[in-house]
């Protein structure tokens, strides 16, 4: 069944990059916020310990982000 969820984000172009970021990626913004939500509220089994493993859990892609320099940006930032 599903459930409606309303967030407010302030930040309308991060809204409108995540909107493009799940189109490259044949996904809805709905089901990747979905996805997320389930990696944190799921209890860490014992191979995927961190935060950081859920939430990139969270994003099955195809397609290799690491050679994007957005990515390594915030894999330095938050230490990935």
């Amino acid at each position: 069944m599903s459930s409606k969820l309303t967030l407010n984000i302030q930040d309308k172009e991060l809204v409108e990059e995540a909107k493009h970021f799940a189109k490259s990626q044949n996904k809805s913004l709905s089901a990747m916020v979905e996805n997320i939500l389930r990696g944190l509220v799921r209890k860490p089994s014992s191979n995927k310990s961190g935060i950081n493993e859920k939430i990139l859990g969270a994003f099955k892609t195809s397609k290799k982000v690491e050679s994007d320099t957005k990515w390594e940006y915030l894999k330095e930032k938050y230490n990935l």
